[in-house]
């Protein structure tokens, strides 16, 4: 876990939910409850984290395929040879190929950043995520296991 700049290790409270060292239930239930209000803020942190990074990786994908596309226009009618509503525009021959250009180049570029990015994802990060959720699924079943043996 990443916390303040600084990567921490995760470790679980217990390694089996039901060997926890309180010996009343209503002891065990506090200590399950302090370990889930816990784990519901390191998944929180965990999963806002991958979230974002997913969705800047996303932006650029996106990005990089509508620019690829809007450089497909000027690109088709320099092909085409008709050029003649960007006379109309004042926009030149050359002109038209800087502008297909750029945009033919800035669209690679963010396709490029964008598989970058989903190489370089935090997968031991999303690993740990997954753990935290499994612990969480299991101290709520044993929450919910004391909690009818107390009835």
């Amino acid at each position: 876990m990443v916390a303040n700049g600084e990567i921490h290790q995760v470790t679980s409270m217990t390694a089996d939910p039901n060997q926890c060292a309180p010996q009343n239930g209503h002891e065990e239930l506090s200590s399950i409850e302090d370990r889930l209000k816990d784990l519901r803020s390191r998944i929180s942190e965990d999963a806002q984290a991958i979230d974002t990074y997913k969705a800047k990786t996303a932006a650029a994908m996106g990005g990089g395929v509508f620019l690829f596309l809007l450089a497909a226009v000027p690109a088709y009618d320099l092909l085409t040879g008709n050029t003649s509503l960007w006379f109309m525009l004042d926009i030149t021959r050359d002109q038209l190929y800087w502008i297909a250009g750029a945009l033919s180049l800035t669209s690679l570029l963010l396709l490029a950043m964008a598989a970058m990015r989903e190489r370089q994802r935090d997968r031991a990060r999303e690993i740990r995520l997954d753990e935290l959720e499994e612990e969480f699924a299991r101290l709520l079943e044993r929450k919910e296991a004391i909690s009818q043996a107390e009835r």
